[in-house]
């Protein structure tokens, strides 16, 4: 590129040249060299980070037509519960099974007797939205892929590899490692939307009662408070550290 540039720099040396002038042309050879190498890379520094935007910005389309998508699919729902367990006088709960998921109904003591008796007419409203997706990002340089929480290292994955989130666990991401479920700490990793399932979750879900017309609140067992965390768990979402090869 440089010799079709300047050709006359690049000619041999001839009998009517002298060093010095020889020398000045070879100087001037070097620099022109250097002048091409440094627009070269400069080009191919823009041209990747034009790369890089044009990545970000179709993943951003897509991110957004699937927040779109997600939010248009909310629409209220009711529901007529099949089943109720025993009442928790402690606690003021029943229990009640909604889509394969147990829920907790807080209901006082002093309505929960005429409740279960007329639990046959009890209705269920909420909001049903189709469940997002997700892929597990590695945002380390290095990571451990455990078999369980704190458990024995069964792999190492590198940073921006991507993994199918199945859920979470405590500080702890379960994916789909090789065919397996493993564990990935929150350290290591970040959540990146990819997709809607087939599937909905159901939130602000309430049960009322059918002769007052209370409404009382419910929850899923999954989002109840959890275990204290073990001492290295603890530790190591105190520190914010990494856990992957040191």
């Amino acid at each position: 590129m440089a010799a079709e540039t300047k050709p006359i720099l690049f000619l041999n040396h001839d009998e009517f040249e002298t060093a010095d002038e020889y020398k000045v042309r070879v100087s001037e050879q070097v620099k022109l060299m250097k002048e091409i190498v440094m627009m070269t890379s400069q080009k191919m520094d823009i041209k990747k980070a034009q790369r890089i935007q044009v990545a970000k910005e179709k993943e951003f389309r897509s991110k957004t037509i699937i927040e779109t998508i997600m939010a248009e699919s909310a629409s209220p729902v009711e529901f007529t519960p099949d089943d109720i367990g025993r009442y928790n006088p402690e606690q003021e709960t029943f229990s009640v099974i909604l889509h394969q998921t147990q829920y907790q109904i807080s209901v006082p003591r002093e309505e929960a007797r005429t409740f279960k008796a007329n639990f046959n007419s009890v209705k269920i409203k909420g909001i049903k939205q189709l469940k997002p997706k997700y892929d597990v990002k590695i945002t380390v340089s290095k990571a451990h892929i455990r078999s369980r929480p704190n458990g024995s290292i069964i792999g190492i994955a590198n940073g921006k590899d991507l993994f199918e989130h199945v859920n979470n666990e405590d500080e702890w991401y379960k994916i789909n490692y090789k065919g397996q479920f493993a564990f990935t700490h929150q350290n290591n990793a970040e959540l990146k939307l990819v997709d809607f399932a087939d599937d909905f979750d159901y939130r602000d879900l309430v049960a009322i009662h059918p002769t007052t017309g209370s409404m009382f609140a419910m929850i899923s067992v999954d989002k109840l408070v959890k275990a204290p965390l073990n001492l290295a768990s603890r530790k190591l979402v105190e520190s914010g550290q990494a856990d992957g090869p040191k």
